[in-house]
């Protein structure tokens, strides 16, 4: 995988009541790259784009080489096969003290993606196609978080996330307010968010 060197310094404030209303026009595409702790380098984690059904969420390709051995032990016949995750297309909106998408790809059906309460509920996990499964726990830790990247001021939501798959992962998750959108995503250790593991954030190069 090609590494590329991150080329803008990002900051995250909490957000001041005058500021709010001020956040900048929405991009068409959307760069999020991931960076491991005691890393110096980044990768590409995910590209999102701006369709007009919606949002898809588009992850790298991954090229797998398949071929046979001959009775000589040599290889013949190579077949590269490229597999890529992509999902959605997903449109979102706001509604009471809601956050609801829909996946255009399933349904016309707008549901439950996030709340903009201070107890604990269950979300579905959109960087996969069982969007109907609501196995994520989160918790709103902060409902006015500016992050800044580049010369973009972005008006988050602030989100704990604990996802149960082969193990127990910690991610805060911050939801711009206007796009609804993932711009930053870091990966914890442990419940108290004391030790990075990973940070995804968003990268742009103007």
């Amino acid at each position: 995988m090609k590494l590329v060197t991150m080329k803008k310094m990002f900051f995250i404030f909490p957000l001041l009541s005058f500021l709010k209303g001020s956040s900048q026009d929405s991009l068409n595409e959307y760069l999020l790259y991931s960076k491991l702790r005691f890393d110096y380098d980044t990768t590409h984690f995910m590209r999102i784009e701006k369709k007009k059904q919606g949002y898809l969420f588009v992850f790298p390709a991954d090229t797998v080489y398949m071929y046979k051995i001959d009775s000589a032990g040599l290889r013949s016949d190579t077949i590269p096969l490229i597999s890529q995750s992509i999902y959605g297309p997903y449109k979102f909106r706001k509604k009471g003290n809601r956050i609801l998408f829909r996946d255009a790809s399933r349904s016309k059906k707008y549901n439950d993606l996030y709340e903009l309460s201070n107890r604990e509920f269950s979300a579905p996990d959109l960087f996969s196609t069982a969007t109907d499964s609501y196995n994520i726990r989160a918790t709103l830790l902060n409902p006015d978080t500016l992050l800044i990247v580049g010369n973009k001021k972005f008006f988050c939501f602030k989100y704990l996330q604990i996802v149960r798959y082969a193990g127990i992962t910690y991610r805060t998750i911050y939801i711009d307010k206007k796009t609804f959108l993932p711009i930053r995503i870091d990966y914890y250790d442990d419940k108290a968010l004391k030790y990075l593991n990973e940070e995804v954030f968003l990268l742009i190069d103007k």
